[in-house]
């Protein structure tokens, strides 16, 4: 048998029969289907990386901004105590 074709076939003995199934499909199908999908999901997983470090240091960014100018609630909000509620009148009802 040649040398080429032989790391093509899966070769196995059942009772006494050899039985020889070429590999090639297995071959075609990991380079049509396998390949581009791996090399997709690879794709996917670096453009989700990136948005992870953008987002880090969008909110380091953020964190510095509200440190270095002393932005607070107290500052940023007009912050008013609660007046008494008119509509109390029904608890007061036995």
């Amino acid at each position: 048998e040649d040398a080429a074709v032989a790391p093509k076939r899966l070769e196995a003995s059942i009772n006494g029969v050899r039985i020889s199934i070429k590999t090639t499909w297995i071959r075609q199908t990991r380079s049509l289907l396998i390949v581009p999908i791996f090399k997709c999901l690879v794709a996917l997983c670096l453009i989700v990386s990136f948005l992870v470090f953008v987002e880090g240091v969008y909110m380091n960014l953020v964190v510095l901004y509200v440190k270095l100018f002393k932005r607070k609630p107290e500052k940023v909000y007009k912050w008013e105590p609660m007046q008494e509620d008119i509509e109390v009148g029904h608890e007061t009802y036995p």
